[in-house]
This record gives C-alpha cells, structure tokens and sequence, in this order.
C-alpha cells in the first residue's frame, strides 16, 4: 500500500513541476507518534555487587569463561553508552581490554532476583595468556579471578581422501551448537601444519589452504598421533587418527 501512495504522489508531483504549480503541502509528521518522554526514569539499579561464581582457572578456545554475580534484578545495573562486562588480558603490567558485551561474543543474563550470569566465548584466534572479567555497573565495580586461555585441543583430522599412495586430509573446527555457542567459525582451518607419521618417520606438511596432502609409501599405513596436527593459531587434534 505504501508503495502505490508513492507512486501516486511521485507521479503528481511530476505534473506539477511540469505544468509549473507549487508542489503538494507535506503531511503533518509527528516524530514521536503521540508519545511524550514524561515516564518515570530508569532506576539506578544496586548500589553493590557480590560475586558468585568464578571462571575455571583454564579455558581453552571455543570454551566460555563463565562468571556469576548478585546485583540488581531486571538489568538496571547495566550502564547506557558504555559496556557493562568487559575482558581484559594481562599485558605486562596493564589489563589491556580485549573485548566486551557490546560484541557477539559475550552474553549476560539476569533473573527477576538479580542474579546475573555472564559467558564470553574464547575466539580461535585468542591470544594466550592471563585473562579475567570485569563488570562495570553504574554503582558498582567487580573483578573476576584470573584464568589463563590455552589452545583447543578439539580439532578433528578428516580424510578428504586417501589412495594406496596419497593421502589428503582436513582440519574441522567442533561445530557451532544453534542457542548455545555465540562465535561464528569456519567448518576447517585454512593454514596450519600437520605431523604424519609413516612406518616410524614423521613427514611434516604444511599448507595454506583447507586440505594437507601426502604422498605416501605405497600402502604404508599412516598416523596422526594426538596433538599432532594443529592450525595456524596453534589449536590442535586432541585424537589420533589412523589413514588406511
């Protein structure tokens, strides 16, 4: 419908440009549709915080830092224009902020209690080191404990295909749970290095694209110990494999 009222004003418009008339008087426009800003203003939310629930002392990426705090009920802790829990890595003697709530990869939830929960989800990419979280609310300050985030170790080795004298495989990333995890991330590295190991030696092969191929002893059966294929950001196969 609205289309055909801009078509029809459009066209009448062009007419009386042509003809040389004044143009159609505006519609009056009421920005606010009827609604005037005279509510009762946000609260406050509370005046202090108390920590709850911890992160595990590791976490490894594609895991969640968790973190678990009482303050005020129905979100009124949360602070407007700026970020309400944030991550932060230890470089040198600083806390460097590395991400926060205002990304995708961050979700906190409150309850009716003010129970609130928060749960960063470590990127593949993550930079290794010391980590912790910190809630800014309006009236409060709260500091989780450290936690160190290490590589993945769950990788998994896919034979792409595999012949009496070559072999190809992939690295595949655990796939992303609908609802449950929050970061995007490609179904198989692209770049990293894989370790084969052939009748006792161990063949290097690295790559830049998505697949590792191997030419092989004809018929050799070929291994890929645990750990011993791993992405350009150093996750890695935590299974071994056997190609036959």
């Amino acid at each position: 419908m609205s289309a055909n009222l801009l078509r029809k004003e459009l066209a009448e418009l062009a007419r009386r440009l042509v003809s040389g008339e004044p143009c159609q008087a505006a519609y009056a426009l009421d920005p606010t549709n009827g609604v005037s800003p005279n509510g009762p203003p946000y609260g406050s939310g509370a005046a202090r915080g108390t920590l709850e629930e911890q992160p595990v002392r590791t976490v490894r990426r594609f895991e969640k830092a968790q973190l678990a705090w009482r303050g005020g009920p129905h979100g009124l802790d949360r602070p407007l224009g700026r970020a309400f829990v944030v991550v932060q890595r230890r470089a040198g003697r600083r806390w460097r902020t590395v991400d926060s709530d205002l990304g995708l990869g961050m979700l906190w939830k409150v309850d009716d209690e003010g129970a609130h929960r928060a749960l960063w989800e470590v990127p593949r990419s993550a930079a290794l080191g010391r980590y912790r979280l910190r809630v800014r609310a309006k009236r409060y300050r709260l500091t989780s404990l450290r936690f160190r985030v290490r590589p993945s170790r769950a990788l998994r080795v896919r034979t792409v295909s595999s012949t009496p004298s070559r072999v190809v495989v992939a690295l595949d990333y655990p796939g992303a749970v609908r609802d449950v995890d929050l970061r995007h991330r490609p179904p198989s590295a692209r770049g990293g290095v894989v370790r084969f190991r052939v009748r006792g030696d161990v063949v290097r092969v690295r790559s830049r694209g998505t697949t590792f191929a191997l030419a092989r002893p004809y018929g050799a059966t070929v291994r890929v110990p645990a750990g011993a294929a791993r992405d350009r950001f150093g996750n890695r196969n935590g299974t071994a494999v056997t190609l036959p």
